[in-house]
């Protein structure tokens, strides 16, 4: 028992020739045990301070074996930090999620919004067309025949509907183009 505790008294009492055999006896141990769960030289260094810091601050009395409690702590401590690790990956990994559906939500609003903008740009230009191309592309759009078009907006032939449709998508896309919002779109 007087052995057990001359190392925790040695080592509360700042005794230098204590704390160096501890750390020759422990830390190639401490070392060894974190290494094969997956740590370095310097983690193991790291948690093997924190075990001693730990004995410094909540161990009184040791009744068995003390380098067996250090090594305990030791592995403790550092299953601690994994644990910490996978629960801080797994929070970023939410994070990151959570992020990138907000980038979507974001980019889908955008390009809502741009698609509404286009909306709106095509539907104020269509009005400053001809009644005639008006009629023509309204017709169109709606899947008619060519030769119902031409009956009903009394075209004299087909190709004249036709060259009268490349003439009114001309001056659309041109009036399209020559608007202000037209910029803001393309941007």
């Amino acid at each position: 028992m007087k052995v057990v505790n001359h190392s925790l008294q040695g080592l509360k009492s700042g005794n230098r020739d204590v704390i160096h055999s501890i750390y020759t006896r422990l830390l190639p141990k401490a070392k060894r045990t974190i290494s094969i769960l997956g740590g370095t030289e310097e983690e193991a260094l790291d948690v093997f301070q924190e075990a001693l810091e730990t004995i410094l601050l909540k161990i009184d009395h040791v009744q068995n074996n003390f380098d067996g409690l250090v090594l305990q702590i030791c592995r403790h401590k550092w299953i601690d930090r994994v644990r910490k690790r996978q629960r801080e990956t797994v929070r970023n990994e939410k994070a990151n999620r959570l992020l990138d559906e907000g980038n979507d939500l974001r980019d889908e609003y955008i390009k809502k919004e741009e698609e509404h903008m286009q909306f709106k740009l095509m539907e104020k230009t269509f009005l400053e067309l001809s009644e005639t191309c008006q009629k023509l592309l309204q017709l169109i759009r709606e899947g008619k025949k060519g030769s119902e078009i031409v009956r009903e907006l009394n075209f004299s032939s087909a190709n004249t509907m036709y060259r009268r449709k490349f003439a009114c998508i001309d001056r659309w896309s041109k009036l399209i183009k020559a608007s202000p919002e037209y910029a803001l779109i393309k941007a």
